[in-house]
């Protein structure tokens, strides 16, 4: 056999080299793959910095139904041995009563707990306590916490209960434990979180529910085009109104209410406190009454929920805002 001589080796050579070459990517890809499966793998509990202050670690579970005992369990030395609940902060801003909750709860006893999706909520007035649900929900699934572990459980405050004014709250978690007898199985136990609901006021601004029109200078020409106008809540309570809106006319001594013929939306508004604002119009109807120039406010009513303990009360206000026509 002839020797191949070197033009006809480095075709040869440079083929095993890129098979070398093709092998070692391959090789790495392959580590990278196996690297990644790894990782995804995820280990029956992993820890975060639990509470908020920092005191404890505590095992967070994926959601199940049923959360199972396993080596890593985490008992909390520093907390009372009893099942602990809570809420990822002390407060909740009225506005997000409606959101859903993430209700914690921790079994930092020594024995397995079965509990439901009912909870009960009270309000605080008057030196009571006061129930504002009947502590059921639709849901009747049943969950077992064993010994150390946490389970977050999504809570619906607002759909299940009644949270409509600011103040102090307290959940109560009904449980039971699972090695419990016949007899005592229907006795349940209670595990109970305070908490806040509150809003805080805009900044600057005085503790009163506010009306502001975007304009107040109008032109007779610009009379059929509408003026958009503000409701601001900085009051300390929940405010409500709805599309009725009268424009009276200044004739020097008094204000008179200028005739509207039309249909007016039954719609209801609330505001919450200091949260957000409410964006309106108001129509003048130049075709039902002929403007002058002068002096005309625009006249809305609103009310007010003012609860003494859980008895509410109604108590109805009214807000103005002028402005001028001009020619």
């Amino acid at each position: 056999m002839k020797n191949l001589s070197l033009k006809n080796k480095r075709p040869f050579i440079s083929w095993f080299r890129n098979c070398k070459y093709l092998k070692m990517k391959n090789a790495i890809l392959l580590a990278i793959i196996l690297g990644l499966l790894i990782s995804c793998k995820r280990p029956n509990a992993t820890t975060d910095s639990g509470s908020e202050n920092g005191k404890s670690e505590k095992a967070i579970l994926p959601p199940s139904s049923v959360v199972k005992n396993s080596a890593d369990q985490l008992m909390v030395d520093s907390l009372p041995k009893n099942v602990l609940i809570n809420f990822q902060n002390d407060s909740i801003l009225l506005a997000d009563v409606k959101q859903i909750q993430k209700l914690r709860i921790l079994n930092n006893t020594s024995e397995p707990i079965v509990f439901g999706d009912d909870f009960i909520l009270e309000y605080y007035a008057n030196g009571a306590w006061h129930k504002t649900n009947n502590g059921r929900q639709f849901k009747v699934a049943q969950y077992t916490l064993t010994p150390g572990r946490e389970y977050v459980m999504p809570t619906d405050l607002y759909f299940y209960s009644t949270i409509y004014k600011l103040g102090k709250y307290r959940i109560s978690k009904p449980y039971r434990t699972a090695n419990s007898s016949l007899s005592t199985q229907n006795k349940t136990t209670l595990a109970t979180y305070e908490f806040k609901v509150l809003t805080p006021p805009f900044k600057n601004m005085e503790c009163k529910v506010f009306m502001s029109l975007s304009k107040n200078t109008v032109k007779i020409s610009e009379l059929n085009q509408p003026i958009p106008f503000t409701i601001i809540n900085n009051s300390y309570d929940e405010i409500f109104f709805g599309e009725r809106q009268t424009v009276e006319k200044y004739d020097g001594k008094n204000w008179n209410k200028i005739p509207f013929d039309g249909i007016i939306n039954d719609i209801g508004y609330s505001l919450y406190v200091g949260t957000q604002t409410s964006e309106h119009s108001l129509k003048l109807h130049p075709e039902q009454y002929k403007y002058k120039p002068g002096r005309y406010r625009l006249v809305k009513p609103f009310s007010i929920r003012n609860d003494d303990g859980i008895k509410s009360m109604w108590k109805d206000f009214t807000l103005y805002n002028e402005f001028l026509v001009v020619p």
